[in-house]
């Protein structure tokens, strides 16, 4: 979306985030333009003005907000607090506070993140333990993206955005993933003390932008999470931080074999597993879809050749055994 305009920027941009009054500090050549994707209660743009301006919001209300500064400084205000937003420091801005921006002197691009304030508020409570009761979070305003914390974060943005994009964000397994990701990021990297309910203990983040992880093993780990969902070569790669070549030899390294063809083993292991536990109302057909196989010949015959048995006499005994 672009705008020529103050006005239609304000309009464009309070659409997809918050209403607010802009002020630009030049007279003319003003230029603005805005790209989003929305995956559950978060969405994430990049917003690039043309010219210097100030911006200032009243208190969000429903949603905190991060915002970072991908080119130039911004200076900005949370209440009473103050800080920069630059290439290394993000702002944090909570719900009950008005924010302002005083902006840049130059074109500038600036990252910006926001996040529904219930859904986020609720994963906190369930994840340190510690009702809130209608309390905003006491995140820390300026969170450090360089910081193993802070890499987390920028990476499970990437993560989001990519399936956003390759426009697959929408299976609730995948969202789930990518939406837990990125609040679990925030949460370690925004949330001072970050006391996690199964251990007590404080949480150190895993380093770097596979958070330690290999793309072998990030891919694996949402092949096993979203198998039934319609994941592809680019959607894998995007989602493990590597190119397809990479992750296919990557995937030659470890097992042998491409993603793709590691991906229908997969499948055929899930639609073993609900073969076995059907019930009476369950069809071959039924979980073959659920299990990711669009044509269920194909699936059938994959099926007669991996396990040497037809998946209906697969079903035929769980449905015995269930009986």
């Amino acid at each position: 979306m672009t705008a020529r305009t103050p006005d239609q920027a304000c309009e464009v941009a309070g659409r997809v985030f918050h209403a607010h009054r802009l002020e630009p500090r030049v007279g003319s050549g003003f230029t603005f333009s805005l790209t989003s994707d929305t995956v559950g209660p978060i969405t994430v743009g990049e917003l690039t003005y043309g010219a210097g301006v100030a911006i200032r919001t009243a208190e969000y209300r429903t949603a905190y907000q991060v915002n970072h500064a991908l080119e130039g400084t911004l200076r900005t205000s949370s209440g009473s607090e103050r800080r920069e937003i630059t290439e290394r420091w993000a702002a944090v801005y909570r719900p009950d506070r008005p924010t302002a921006i005083a902006g840049w002197e130059r074109p500038a691009t600036m990252l910006a993140v926001k996040i529904l304030r219930d859904p986020l508020e609720r994963f906190v409570e369930s994840y340190t333990g510690e009702p809130r009761g209608g309390e905003a979070l006491p995140l820390t305003m300026s969170l450090d993206t360089t910081s193993p914390e802070g890499r987390a974060w920028r990476e499970s943005l990437r993560r989001l955005r990519s399936a956003a994009r390759a426009g697959i964000a929408d299976g609730p397994v995948l969202r789930s993933i990518l939406v837990d990701d990125c609040l679990t990021a925030l949460t370690l990297a925004a949330l001072p003390g970050r006391r996690g309910r199964t251990t007590g203990a404080e949480t150190a983040p895993e380093e770097g932008a596979a958070a330690g992880r290999s793309a072998y093993s990030l891919a694996v780990e949402l092949m096993h999470a979203a198998a039934a969902e319609p994941l592809t070569l680019p959607l894998l790669a995007a989602h493990a931080g590597v190119s397809g070549r990479a992750l296919q030899l990557a995937f030659q390294q470890h097992v042998r074999t491409t993603p793709m063809r590691y991906l229908r083993q997969v499948r055929l292991d899930l639609a073993r597993r609900e073969l076995r536990r059907a019930g009476a109302d369950d069809s071959v057909g039924d979980i073959a879809r659920r299990a990711g196989f669009g044509h269920t010949g194909r699936f059938a015959a994959e099926y007669a050749s991996r396990f040497g048995e037809h998946p209906s006499d697969t079903l035929r005994r769980g449905c015995s055994s269930a009986n």
